[in-house]
């Protein structure tokens, strides 16, 4: 499942990542018991990295954050990994 620019698409990761830039900034978040662990430190590096870069953002972390957490629920994440970039 992918979320892009706030809307999901039933595509697989390697699918879209082949279709797509490459060079862009990622982090991976670590789900435990439901929860991604140090979320704002993933989130914050991020975001510096897209500014270091001048890339735009589409999104604001506080829009990112609530689609993270919404992944997790509509998928019942309980562990696992979750790939942002």
């Amino acid at each position: 499942m992918i979320w892009e620019n706030g809307l999901w698409r039933d595509e697989t990761l390697q699918k879209y990542l082949a279709e797509n830039r490459k060079g862009w900034k990622y982090e991976v978040i670590r789900i435990v018991a439901n929860c991604p662990v140090f979320l704002h430190e993933h989130l914050s590096r991020l975001f510096k990295g897209a500014e270091k870069n001048q890339s735009k953002n589409s999104i604001s972390q506080k829009e990112l954050k609530a689609g993270l957490l919404d992944l997790i629920k509509q998928e019942e994440l309980s562990h696992g990994n979750i790939r942002i970039q």
